[in-house]
């Protein structure tokens, strides 16, 4: 029992009672932690606007049994550009969600509270496609939480995938395949297998193997950009068991990438 301080980001707000609201904070030596913020609704409250979704801070913690409840908090950054964005928004969200479904406790929480704040402050600052910064983190994400596709050899053959030659992926089994065995594959099981572009097999490998913080250090040509969202999207689902799609909303207005199909 007692005062602890921790910085950490907000992925969750959950409304209690009339003026009471639980928060979901991502740490990075705590993992997620669910807070408890007595009065936080109230006009009055002065850590109120402190704590808002992805807000950024040093927060004071009374610890007891196993329960965390809010005392006070120091503001580093509240990310406004995120948060005046609602597509900026919806990335962020997006990948909040999959860290609150997936993660457990303390699970290499270091690293995926390094992603996710990189992330946001990769989305604040608005130099890069939110689509491309999604994507990535995204890829980056499912690699930490231990989904990682097999990138570097034909799971038939074992022979290495050469970047001058076609390349099938087999979502069942997250991993690549050459012409010969993909175009095999892909007659016998075309609603688990397609045809992927050599720019995005790099693309992947990149993320697959380059250090966290040069995860958003890559720019994508808009072609390249969409056919990573497809991929991504139905990567996850397919691991994941669920859809995550915040940018739904938008499609009707083609900024994301187009529904994926099966090839």
């Amino acid at each position: 029992m007692g005062h602890i301080k921790v910085r950490g980001i907000i992925l969750r707000l959950v409304n209690f009672k009339d003026y009471d609201r639980y928060l979901s904070i991502l740490t990075q030596d705590f993992g997620v932690l669910s807070v408890f913020a007595k009065g936080i609704r109230r006009s009055t409250n002065r850590l109120g606007s402190r704590c808002q979704l992805f807000s950024f801070a040093d927060f004071e913690l009374f610890e007891s049994k196993g329960r965390y409840s809010i005392d006070g908090v120091e503001t580093v950054s509240s990310f406004s550009k995120l948060q005046g964005d609602l597509l900026r928004l919806s990335a962020a969200s997006q990948l909040a969600e999959i860290i609150l479904d997936n993660a457990n406790e303390q699970q290499g929480s270091d690293q995926l509270y390094a992603l996710f704040v990189r992330a946001c402050y990769e989305l604040d600052l608005g130099r890069k496609d939110p689509f491309l910064i999604t994507w990535a983190a995204e890829m980056k994400l499912m690699n930490l939480l231990g989904f990682q596709p097999q990138l570097a050899e034909c799971r038939s053959c074992e022979s290495p995938i050469e970047e001058d030659g076609e390349v099938y992926f087999d979502y069942h089994n997250a991993a690549v395949y050459c012409r010969r065995h993909g175009l095999v594959k892909f007659e016998e099981f075309r609603s688990n297998t397609a045809k992927i572009s050599l720019a995005l097999l790099r693309a992947l490998r990149f993320l697959a193997d380059c250090p966290l913080e040069r995860s958003f250090s890559f720019d994508a040509a808009p072609e390249l950009i969409e056919e990573l969202g497809m991929f991504t999207l139905r990567f996850v689902e397919a691991r994941l068991d669920k859809r995550y799609d915040k940018f739904s909303f938008f499609r009707d207005f083609g900024l994301p990438p187009k529904e994926p199909s099966a090839p």
